[in-house]
């Protein structure tokens, strides 16, 4: 077996039916042309089952899902609509079931699906572990829907038969753990030499390190062993949890075998990991700690890469919870001091709290206070010699909020950026998907050096010449080689370096000119520039707009 496909039940709302409710946002198995299959359901009297049907799905039986929004199911049964309260209250009382849709077999390299039988659904029946890692899912929509239904524990995301196997694989690490190290001292590292997590080199050490890795490991496998991993039917392959960030709840999902030659096996995430691996350097000596980031002590003179925050778009946090409880159940023998929460701090710099009960304006201070200290702390700790490279978000839908001198994600992280010191040299987009999947955000690369000469100061009047000038000098040249769709987000880069040149710029009043009105400016800049540019019958994606 290769895999399985389920979907959740509820029962009927009507009291004369009684039935399980497929609860299935699609019931399409294979969409490839010519290998079309989908599960028709039927009922032998109460009980819920699937006959696998040939040839396209009739469109009246993709799903039951009954509309787009919210939780409204029609029973195949009957044709009773539930409404999305009573499927909701349904999962708060723990009233969800699931079934078998289908079960994926591997028929001498041929993948074909079957109509699930008893020796599959009973396989499947195994009891919940009773000392599964602790970790609530936050209650709050934006990030996390499951809670809404019920489940809210991250333990609740994984079937009895996943969790058996992701605490069978975490709970033997230690045990793995020793053997390596014993195998090491065989080989003649040393018997001293100390714990990993105190610079060790010995036997113990690299038995240790072996184990963090395979840590990892568990971790990989969670991503892609839980009841949010749902099925792609048109390239028959098994989506992991994480597509975004974020935790939806998931309908109709995919359960794999670990050792069978699907998505997300055992032997091709070891694989992505050695092959990691291999690529690191050697040498240099690791320090790995945890803390808040605006009171931690950095160290001088380095070569900074971080992420920041992301304003309100990611809760950091909180999503890391999924995988932390696996980490902390595989390492706190390893790295107690690391590990000593049950789930990992949510009172640091993560993320805008409004979410969680602030008002937006005092969730909004506070971060951006946060941010302005550790871009401080980054400035004085960065290299003379080397840029600092900083990844943030940048947001199309933040632009009319600059170009009218509002308060923005970009505005932010650039009144942080500028006010420590540095200045921007270019910013450059760092897609992580498909062209056909970018959106309107992007991570981005802000790279800033340290220490540079900047030019004395300048009128607004001046600046704003100059600026005129230099920018489509400049522009041009950045844009060389790069995909239209990333125009905007280099101009902006160019246009910040421009500014950044300059320890102040003086308005006719006296007052220095604030990033925000900088940023109107250069946003100004941008759309003319790309509206002499291009004509409408030449105008790369997303440069022009009506």
């Amino acid at each position: 077996m290769q895999a399985w496909l389920w979907t959740r039940t509820v029962k009927c709302p009507n009291p004369a039916c009684g039935c399980d409710i497929p609860l299935a946002t699609s019931f399409v198995l294979c969409s490839k042309a010519g290998q079309e299959l989908w599960a028709d359901p039927y009922y032998a009297g109460k009980d819920l089952r699937f006959h696998i049907r040939s040839g396209p799905c009739p469109e009246e039986k993709l799903t039951n899902k009954f509309s787009s929004k919210g939780a409204r199911f029609r029973c195949p049964a009957c044709g009773t609509v539930t409404s999305d309260e009573f499927v909701k209250q349904s999962g708060c009382e723990n009233k969800f079931g699931s079934a078998i849709m289908a079960v994926l077999l591997d028929n001498d390299g041929n993948r074909t699906f079957r109509e699930p039988d008893d020796v599959q659904v009973k396989a499947a029946s195994v009891s919940a572990p009773e000392d599964a890692p602790i970790g609530t899912i936050p209650n709050n929509a934006h990030w996390f829907s499951p809670p809404g239904f019920g489940l809210t524990e991250y333990a609740d995301l994984f079937t009895a038969r996943q969790m058996t196997m992701l605490l069978c694989f975490s709970d033997l690490l230690k045990e793995v753990q020793d053997k390596a190290a014993s195998d090491a001292l065989a080989a003649g590292l040393s018997p001293s030499g100390g714990h990993i997590s105190q610079g060790g080199t010995g036997a113990l050490a690299y038995g240790q390190a072996i184990g963090i890795y395979l840590a990892i490991l568990v971790d990989m496998l969670a991503d892609h062993h839980s009841t949010v991993c749902s099925w792609d039917p048109g390239s028959f392959r098994i989506r992991n949890t994480f597509r975004r960030q974020a935790i939806p709840m998931t309908w109709t999902y995919a359960e794999a075998n670990p050792f069978a030659d699907i998505s997300g096996n055992y032997s091709a995430l070891l694989n992505k990991l050695t092959e990691t691996i291999a690529e690191l350097p050697c040498g240099a000596v690791s320090k790995v700690y945890h803390g808040d980031a605006v009171a931690a002590e950095y160290p001088e003179n380095v070569l900074i890469c971080t992420e920041l925050p992301y304003f309100k778009a990611i809760g950091y946090a909180h999503l890391s919870d999924y995988f932390y409880i696996w980490l902390r159940r595989s390492l706190q023998h390893i790295y107690p001091e690391l590990f000593n929460q049950t789930v990992t701090s949510k009172e640091e710099l993560s993320t805008v709290s409004q979410y969680y009960g602030e008002p937006p304006e005092t969730a909004k201070d506070k971060y951006e206070a946060g941010l302005k200290q550790v871009c401080a702390k980054l400035y004085a700790a960065a290299s003379n010699d080397y840029p600092a490279l900083l990844i943030f978000e940048y947001r199309r839908d933040d632009e009319p909020s600059m170009q009218n001198g509002g308060r923005s994600h970009w505005y932010a992280i650039t009144e942080a950026i500028l006010s420590a010191g540095f200045t921007v040299s270019c910013v450059l987009p760092l897609w992580d998907k498909k062209e056909a999947e970018k959106g309107i955000s992007a991570r981005v690369l802000i790279v800033c050096r340290k220490g540079q000469e900047r030019l004395s100061g300048a009128t607004r009047r001046g600046f704003v010449s100059t600026f005129k000038r230099s920018f489509p000098e400049r522009l041009p040249e950045l844009l060389k080689n790069a995909d239209p769709s990333d125009h905007r987000i280099i101009a902006m880069g160019c246009g910040m370096s421009i500014f950044s040149e300059y320890k102040a710029i003086i308005n006719a009043d006296g007052s220095k000119m604030s990033t925000r009105d900088a940023l109107q400016i250069i946003l100004q800049e941008i759309d003319e520039f790309f509206i002499d540019a291009y004509t409408e019958d030449n105008d790369p994606e997303g440069l022009r707009e009506d």
